[in-house]
């Protein structure tokens, strides 16, 4: 896996625990649903990545 997507992920744990923590102490209903809106963009871009990371080829096309 590469650098780019551990970074994302450890973002994405990060939001998790932050939103936990958050709803904990204030029990915001406005908050926790812009972390949760957060961890999703996160998530979906994540999904992105990697889709298009397998859509791609390392050899180049035509014969050289």
């Amino acid at each position: 896996m590469a650098e780019e997507y551990r970074f994302f992920l450890r973002t994405a744990v990060y939001v998790v625990i932050a939103g936990l923590v958050y709803w904990l102490v204030s029990r915001e209903a406005s908050g926790t649903v812009l972390l949760v809106a957060l961890l999703v963009a996160i998530v979906a871009f994540i999904g992105v990545g990697v889709a298009l990371a397998g859509a791609g080829s390392a050899t180049p096309s035509g014969g050289g």
